[in-house]
């Protein structure tokens, strides 16, 4: 199986009960986790891919840059974080939406990361994002990986 979202869906099915749930049971915070999930499988991780940085800059004439801080890849991050931003902002608890660690916690851990490496200042640029990820990084699930 591939692709993130289905992998993960497919986790989520297998699991007894309620406990452990990567998707509210609530229907509106159920569609805001999906939402935000899509944002950033759809809008963000695709401009993330370093071989695909590497081909703009070699084949299409792009800008040449070192592949982590290519204008490109921090355009689209900050473009689509600023949306999240404004999305998390009503959606966040302790996580991007509520206190319990969601599906699109899942895909939002690497794209900070990418957004890191790429030299942008999560604290100043989005502060909520950067409380949601300070909180992440506390999460033993996460911190393992």
């Amino acid at each position: 199986m591939t692709q993130s979202g289905p992998i993960i869906d497919f986790i989520e099915d297998l699991q007894d009960g309620e406990e452990n749930l990567l998707l509210p049971l609530d229907p509106w915070l159920k569609a805001e986790v999906k939402r935000i999930m899509l944002i950033i499988a759809a809008d963000v991780q695709p401009y993330q891919n370093i071989p695909f940085i590497i081909q703009t800059m070699s084949d299409w004439d792009m800008v040449k840059a070192t592949p982590t801080s290519h204008p490109l890849r921090l355009h689209f991050i900050r473009r689509e974080f600023s949306e999240l931003e404004g999305i998390i902002s009503n959606t966040s608890g302790k996580y991007s939406v509520g206190d319990d660690l969601t599906l699109e916690d899942c895909f939002i851990v690497p794209q900070i990361r990418n957004a890191l490496l790429g030299g942008i200042d999560l604290p100043n640029e989005f502060p909520v994002m950067n409380e949601v990820f300070k909180n992440l990084l506390k999460t033993p699930c996460i911190v393992k990986l």
